[in-house]
């Protein structure tokens, strides 16, 4: 299995997991904090979306994020210019953040894997190889891509925990 086969696959599981967990979340789940200086499951699914859309689609792809060209900010009520991604919140931003409906989300997130599935299925393996200017520097794509599932696999950790101190995972 070469590289691209392998991602494709650790994907496909990450988002099993992912849909698995959020399926059946009212908004009051989605929005529930642990206690105040902790992220919501609306947060964490919001951030890790944005975390993709700007590695693959800005960073590996050179376009505009699915973000902007699908006027998700406008579609989740969020300024028309709001172009965050959650990192480095303080724990007022996290505790004031209006988690989006997780139906647009969930729509967002399709979008953006739809392109992160084309473009990971058109790498070489000299690809990967290949150095972009990311926000952290310059690294090869095999990097932006271990960052990617790393950032994928720990929030729906991060979402699967706070469901199970919610319900539990089978309810």
């Amino acid at each position: 299995m070469d590289a691209a086969h392998f991602t494709l696959s650790i994907l496909s599981n990450l988002q099993e997991a992912l849909t698995r967990v959020l399926d059946s979340l009212t908004p009051e789940e989605l929005s529930y904090q642990p206690d105040k200086e902790s992220n919501s499951i609306g947060f964490i699914l919001w951030h890790q979306i944005r975390a993709e859309d700007m590695m693959v689609i800005a960073t590996l792809l050179g376009k505009p994020e699915e973000w902007e060209t699908g006027k998700w900010a406008v579609r989740m009520g969020f300024e028309e210019d709001f172009k965050d991604n959650g990192w480095g919140y303080t724990a007022e931003q996290v505790s004031s953040f209006a988690v989006p409906k997780l139906e647009e989300m969930i729509a967002y997130g399709k979008a953006v894997r739809a392109e992160t599935e084309k473009c990971v299925a058109g790498l070489s393996p000299e690809d990967f190889d290949e150095v972009k200017t990311t926000m952290f520097g310059e690294m090869p794509v095999s990097t932006i891509v271990t960052m990617l599932i790393n950032e994928l696999a720990l929030h729906t950790g991060h979402i699967t925990y706070i469901r199970g101190l919610q319900r539990g995972l089978d309810k």
